[in-house]
């Protein structure tokens, strides 16, 4: 077979293929993201927390209630003041996103937790959904550089300072 009769063969195949009818794609709804809870203070939110009960097998190795009722910084109030700040749930500051408007919170909720809490980095990064002391070591040094030169960060960090 030659090759101008080989490409005339795949010309006619290409046109056959063509005139086929297509079949129909079916588009999927996009899912709904579930609606972010806001509470009109702390105290609210503590109530609400008091009310959910928890199973007897799943006792929690820390209470935000307990955090929230003392008067001193914790990290947990830091993660719920961060979170408050840049209008993004807790869980997202704890999940595995790379987001670049969550990892700067994220980052900011690191810087506070250290100086307000001088915890260990390691302890930081547990409460911070898992991640290494490393992680947060960056991140601390990442927003301690840029508050000396950015206004906007600094404003960030005074603003989230004053809800924990």
């Amino acid at each position: 077979m030659s090759l101008q009769e080989e490409l005339h063969r795949a010309r006619k195949e290409r046109l056959i293929r063509m005139s086929q009818p297509r079949q129909k794609v079916e588009v999927k709804p996009e899912p709904i993201p579930a609606p972010v809870t806001e509470f009109d203070t702390i105290e609210a939110w503590i109530k609400r927390q008091r009310a959910i009960p928890l199973p007897a097998h799943r006792e929690p190795s820390f209470s935000l209630v307990e955090e929230f009722d003392q008067n001193c910084a914790t990290i947990g109030k830091v993660i719920f003041a961060v979170a408050q700040h840049f209008n993004i749930s807790t869980q997202d500051l704890k999940s595995s996103s790379r987001v670049a408007a969550l990892a700067y919170a994220r980052q900011i909720g690191f810087y506070l937790s250290r100086e307000l809490t001088k915890k260990s980095f390691p302890h930081i990064g547990e409460r911070f959904g898992g991640r290494d002391h490393t992680t947060v070591l960056h991140g601390y040094r990442k927003i301690e550089q840029a508050m000396k030169t950015d206004w906007t960060v600094a404003y960030d960090i005074a603003h989230a300072e004053l809800l924990v």
